[in-house]
């Protein structure tokens, strides 16, 4: 399924007709080399990609690492990514989605730009990304912020955050996001 030498931490969704929809990252091969997350779906016949999601820049198209993607699908079988990076534009690292709109890969509300849908400062790091789609189709977030204490070790304690877009911006539900 994949596209290159090597995958890293795939995800499974299945579609409506029973058919599989993987995503995953590309492996990092050199400390410098860029990762991407690509994706594929099977239609039947043949694996097939949405857009630039079958490409080396994949889906994501970022300048950085990324890894650990996490996947939905909404109710016309169209998926939405959402994944963890260290770009290289921004300090730290943070989380990023991205949804198919049926003709491209979409950001959401400023989702795979700038720090993206967890907006952390440094040196928080966000960690374990997960998604699902509201009754409405209205994409919802979730991570894990981890912070290094003063000597720069990460805590193995961590908080949750959840964000859900609503038309714009990204809405925290109680304070689930700050």
């Amino acid at each position: 399924i994949n596209l290159g030498p090597s995958g890293m931490w795939p995800c499974l969704a299945v579609d409506s007709d029973g058919y599989p929809v993987v995503a995953w990252s590309t492996a990092f091969i050199l400390p410098f080399t860029p990762s991407q997350i690509q994706l594929r779906r099977w239609d039947g016949d043949e694996w097939i990609g949405l857009g630039d999601s079958a490409t080396p820049t994949g889906l994501s198209n970022m300048s950085g690492k990324c890894h650990t993607p996490f996947m939905a699908l909404d109710s016309s079988d169209y998926p939405m990514v959402a994944w963890i990076a260290i770009p290289d534009t921004v300090p730290g690292q943070h989380c990023y989605m991205k949804r198919w709109t049926g003709s491209d890969w979409s950001e959401v509300g400023g989702s795979a730009s700038g720090a993206g849908v967890s907006q952390l400062s440094s040196p928080d790091f966000a960690s374990d990304v997960s998604c699902a789609f509201s009754p409405d189709n209205q994409p919802i977030v979730t991570w894990s912020k981890v912070t290094p204490n003063p000597a720069n070790i990460f805590s193995p304690f961590g908080n949750v955050y959840l964000k859900r877009y609503d038309g714009e911006p990204w809405i925290e539900m109680d304070g689930s996001g700050t």
